[in-house]
């Protein structure tokens, strides 16, 4: 699973992307939604994930997850070790 944010001025569009394979086809990618959001904060991005989850009933069959450009997820120029 994958999401990112596209910012363009006040507009933040947040596409989810679900990465699966089928055993007779092969890896297969879906754009599961596409949405503009209010703001791109962690509690904002995480309620909208799950909500994506919740409505294709795939909360349970996540084993990853991707976000591009969040140098925050790992402490950004303050961490440490």
């Amino acid at each position: 699973m994958t999401i990112d944010a596209s910012n363009r001025k006040e507009i933040k569009l947040v596409p989810v992307v679900v990465r699966y394979f089928v055993p007779d086809i092969g890896v297969k990618v879906k754009l599961l939604e596409f949405k503009s959001l209010p703001g791109e904060t962690a509690e904002i991005l995480s309620n909208y994930l799950v909500s994506v989850l919740e409505q294709n009933e795939l909360k349970e069959k996540v084993v990853g997850f991707c976000a591009d450009n969040c140098n925050t997820n790992f402490g950004g120029v303050k961490r440490r070790g």
